[in-house]
């Protein structure tokens, strides 16, 4: 008995509603990512890039001055 499930863009796709063409970034939520430490700046950049890719509609990213240049 096989119960693997292949997990693929078509998979994902089954579980979220279709968008309409006539919405915009604001009907998909706003999130804040606070993140403060200078050293993991990275961190920051991949959790925003991140919340964008799986469709959050406006992300704000709040971090410390010696981040925000990253």
């Amino acid at each position: 008995m096989n119960d693997q499930i292949t997990i693929n863009k078509d998979y994902i796709k089954g579980f979220l509603p279709p968008r309409r063409r006539e919405c915009n970034k604001g009907d998909f939520g706003k999130l804040l990512i606070v993140a403060s430490c200078h050293s993991m700046s990275g961190a920051s950049i991949i959790a925003t890039r991140a919340a964008l890719r799986s469709g959050a509609g406006i992300v704000y990213t709040a971090s410390v001055d010696s981040a925000l240049s990253a």
